[in-house]
């Protein structure tokens, strides 16, 4: 894919040709278009919904982008990953984290208070995101996408399945309580800002045959 363009410019860069004629801003035709976008690589890449391949590209896609050449690129370094034991084990990182962000009302923006720790696995985790998220950055960074996901599942999925198996995340102390949600959404979003939300894929039997447990 060499032809290589940013969708918001040439959005900006439309608009301002067509003038007046285009009443909608910048930002309204952006949301109008990309469902267009979607549906096109969908089509050039033949996809079915309730597929693995089919999920694979909406949580690409759910996680943003500015190039659909980079859609793409990721779409196809993940695909060689889709049925490793590790790509599903980043599947159910992020489905376990998602699930608890997506009853926060609120938006989580605040930064995580080491000082309102009052469990060791919270300090363990956030050691863990300090520690790796160099290396998965790296990794993306150097467009090894495939690898980063990697990585992050088999980093990820055992510390983040005894948080939650110890650890009440939706504590009665609403300090507590956000503070822990902050911590898991930085483990959610190492992967779901940058690569993809693999949240939207079904965990499926790996090629050796064995289940990522839920």
């Amino acid at each position: 894919h060499p032809f290589r363009f940013s969708f918001s410019k040439w959005v900006a860069e439309t608009r301002k040709q067509f003038g007046s004629l285009i009443s909608k801003s910048e930002t309204d035709l952006e949301i109008k278009l990309r469902p267009f976008v979607m549906e096109r690589i969908i089509f050039e890449l033949a996809l079915k919904p309730g597929t693995g391949e089919y999920e694979l590209l909406a949580g690409i896609v759910a996680s943003g982008f500015d190039s659909i050449a980079e859609v793409f690129d990721k779409y196809q370094d993940l695909m060689h990953e889709l049925d490793q034991p590790s790509f599903l084990k980043a599947c159910k990182v992020m489905e376990r984290t998602g699930n608890i962000l997506k009853g926060v009302k609120e938006q989580v923006n605040q930064p995580v208070d080491a000082g309102l720790f009052q469990d060791p696995l919270e300090q363990t985790l956030m050691d863990l995101i300090r520690h790796e998220e160099g290396t998965v950055q790296k990794l993306i960074e150097e467009r090894h996408f495939g690898s980063a996901v990697k990585r992050y599942g088999e980093v990820f999925y055992k510390p983040v399945h005894d948080f939650f198996d110890q650890v009440l995340v939706n504590h009665e102390d609403s300090k507590i309580r956000t503070n822990r949600q902050a911590l898991v959404k930085k483990v959610n979003m190492l992967c779901a800002a940058h690569i993809a939300d693999l949240s939207l894929v079904q965990c499926r039997e790996a090629s050796s045959g064995g289940k990522i447990k839920n």
